[in-house]
């Protein structure tokens, strides 16, 4: 049933116009990225942020505090915000921020989209990269000139659609193994993003158009556990292809506080040269919450648990003070 027509990508791109300034940030830290994937520093990437975003003043709050830390850790850390406007559902519940930016059923789409834009222009603008996972491939095009790293997420791994994508987009890929833990898979977009795709999607007019990628060499997989069992001491295991680990889902079996144990561990791998970083679920306040939009708690996860952003900013500034004195360029 047609319900009403969206406005083209680039009439909301121009809508919610980046700046040059703005354009430019995100372009060093595109490159940012691209260097700690072709190991030109020693520097460790640190995808951090809530499991889900829901409320656009306490992501604000959240990225004004991923700032403030990264001024502290930039020289050895690169802190990249999860803003996961998007939610990948095994059952039918709240399909994320961009669906349903009022968490009350109304799905109202169109909003959703100009409030998700405006909230990462808003980031950007605090000089925070952005990091998503690309789900709704017509959805993703909106968004596509404001992110810093991507991810192709478990369930949509083995998708043509999704690995083509990946395959045209500027800026690092990241893989995740599928939910039964079958790492071949994620090789195998990696291997598919990394060459030449001529696919159809939507240009700037929102219309259906042929493309032909180059191929994405940044791209990588991301090791994120499985239904069963935790696998990111893989990581030591895994030859030919950068490696990042998801502390949450699979590798501490849904226990957000496991996260912590995963970090440790990856950080202690950093002269690994396959690993380039590591993704932490964090937020304002730890835990989760049910999804009761009258009577949602300040800073809470909706979905799944989360770190709190003092014990997030305590593990990350301890691995700080105990890596070596020599400043990472």
């Amino acid at each position: 049933m047609f319900i009403e027509k969206l406005l083209t990508i680039s009439n909301i791109k121009k809508k919610y116009l980046l700046s040059d300034f703005d354009k430019k940030f995100i372009e060093r830290a595109r490159k940012k990225a691209k260097n700690i994937f072709l190991k030109k520093n020693k520097k460790i990437a640190i995808i951090v942020g809530p499991c889900s975003i829901h409320n656009f003043n306490e992501a604000i709050l959240y990225a004004k505090k991923l700032k403030e830390l990264q001024d502290e850790v930039g020289d050895k850390f690169f802190l990249v915000m999860r803003v996961y406007f998007e939610k990948a559902r095994s059952k039918n519940s709240w399909k994320g921020f961009v669906n349903d930016p009022f968490l009350d059923g109304s799905n109202d789409i169109k909003k959703g989209i100009e409030l998700t834009r405006k909230l990462l222009i808003e980031i950007t603008k605090l000089n925070i990269p952005i990091a998503c996972e690309i789900l709704d491939i017509n959805i993703f095009n909106y968004f596509d000139d404001l992110i810093t790293w991507g991810f192709i997420g478990a369930r949509t791994v083995e998708s043509q659609s999704h690995r083509q994508l990946a395959s045209s987009m500027p800026f690092v890929v990241g893989f995740k193994n599928p939910t039964s833990g079958d790492i071949s898979k994620a090789k195998n977009a990696v291997d598919i993003s990394k060459n030449q795709n001529t696919f159809i999607k939507t240009d700037e007019n929102s219309k259906l158009s042929i493309f032909k990628s180059q191929g994405n060499l940044y791209s990588h997989i991301v090791l994120r556990g499985s239904d069963r069992e935790s696998n990111y001491k893989m990581l030591e295991n895994i030859e030919n292809y950068k490696v990042m680990v998801d502390a949450s889902h699979g590798n501490s079996n849904k226990d957000y506080k496991k996260q912590i144990d995963v970090f440790n561990y990856v950080i202690s791998k950093t002269n690994n040269q396959n690993l380039i970083g590591i993704m932490l679920e964090s937020n304002l306040e730890e835990r989760n919450q049910k999804l009761d939009f009258l009577n949602l708690r300040f800073g809470i996860s909706v979905t799944d648990e989360c770190l709190s952003f003092l014990e997030t900013k305590k593990i990350i500034l301890s691995s700080y003070k105990k890596s070596s004195n020599n400043t990472y360029i």
